[in-house]
């Protein structure tokens, strides 16, 4: 048993080694700072801003920004940065965090790309389209430094159906695969789309209308140093009439799924399905012309709803909701919220959850427990 543990140890130490080295995003958590005055993000080399470097710097050592700054801490080490994704409605202000890679990227290999971000609390809205963009040069802007305008690009990289994040407790991933051209030297992150472009959500936590995001601990890494087998899920239970999310949730994974021998979807990393019957899905990988296969099964209970979540000892309630939604049961471990995209919106082990931001819509949630995974639909209705 000792060795077992100690091989499975030395296995997740060589693979987190692995990624580190491979990773080209040089400062990739800003922990390196040239003084501990200036809370510019020029100073963690060889991080910038396009536009007068306006994007923030925080550092445990900063005593101006120092870390944790008002109750947010750093994902890792002691170090992040910032920027606003929208400021004030209608003046397309953003700010960005872009710096040079160790290395170009290589025409037609993958990579895999992650960051991290977390949405300060005090202003009013959560946004969506914070994303990554690859190019061949740094950005410029024309605007001036009181007033740093949009960079309208494409963006490389989104979180996975491009929600609106507003969680401002813990970190959100954004992560996703990009195949390169073999001219990209610079990544950059932010909001590439207008004001009128981007969506908001009221989160209720202050008057002004923005949105300000910390940044941490970015990774590009080629697809080729780390392990990335397909990934349809693991096999779970509903009950009939319900829906379920199989797979991944990441951006640019190009899987093709298949029940009973019949293409459902094409081009996405995962999906939503609502079996009648206990089936089996297949998921088609194709990772930079490397082909794989995974399986998942939903179980569907015929029981009848009351029947099984009595059973279960799982209740949801009130459903349509306004503005709370409770779930009462034993041995729940981990509770999801999701929206009709599969974008998931909460993931928490509080049994009461605030639904009163949301929008009008059919949501779903996904209730953990020691014995199976539960999802229920919830109707949100203000």
């Amino acid at each position: 048993m000792k060795k077992k543990f100690f091989f499975a140890l030395l296995s997740i130490i060589n693979t987190a080694y692995t990624i580190a080295q491979s990773n080209l995003v040089p400062n990739p958590s800003f922990e390196i700072h040239t003084d501990c005055s200036n809370k510019n993000i020029t100073n963690a080399l060889p991080w910038s801003g396009p536009t007068c470097n306006s994007s923030d710097y925080f550092n445990g050592c900063i005593s101006s920004a120092g870390v944790p700054f008002n109750g947010y801490n750093a994902r890792t080490g002691n170090a992040m940065a910032a920027i606003w994704g929208l400021d004030g409605v209608g003046l397309n202000y953003r700010e960005y965090l872009q710096t040079p890679m160790i290395n170009t990227l290589i025409v037609g290999k993958c990579y895999y790309v992650e960051f991290y971000i977390n949405l300060y609390r005090g202003l009013k809205y959560g946004i969506n389209n914070m994303a990554a963009r690859f190019s061949d040069s740094l950005f410029t802007t024309s605007s001036t430094c009181s007033s740093p305008t949009v960079i309208n690009l494409i963006p490389s990289i989104l979180k996975f159906g491009n929600p609106v994040v507003c969680d401002t407790l813990k970190w959100t991933k954004i992560s996703g695969i990009y195949t390169a051209n073999g001219t990209e030297k610079y990544i950059t992150i932010g909001n590439f789309k207008n004001d009128m472009q981007t969506d908001t959500l009221n989160v209720n936590a202050g008057n002004y209308p923005g949105a300000y995001y910390f940044v941490d601990d970015l990774s590009v890494i080629p697809t080729d140093s780390i392990s990335m087998p397909p990934n349809a899920g693991r096999d779970t239970a509903i009950v009939l009439g319900d829906s379920v999310f199989i797979g991944q949730q990441l951006y640019g994974l190009h899987c093709n799924w298949y029940s009973n021998n019949a293409l459902l979807d094409t081009n996405t990393s995962g999906i939503w399905v609502k079996p009648t019957v206990t089936t089996t899905y297949v998921v088609e990988q194709n990772l930079c012309g490397n082909m794989g296969y995974d399986t998942v099964t939903v179980n569907v209970s015929t029981s009848g709803i009351s029947k099984y979540t009595n059973a279960k000892k799982i209740f949801v309630y009130p459903n349509p909701a306004k503005n709370n939604v409770y779930i009462e049961g034993k041995n729940i471990n981990e509770i999801a919220l999701f929206d009709l995209l599969g974008n998931e919106i909460l993931n928490t082990k509080a049994q009461e959850i605030d639904i009163s931001n949301l929008i009008n819509g059919i949501y779903f949630i996904n209730i953990k427990t020691k014995e199976n995974t539960n999802t229920q639909k919830i109707v949100v209705q203000h």
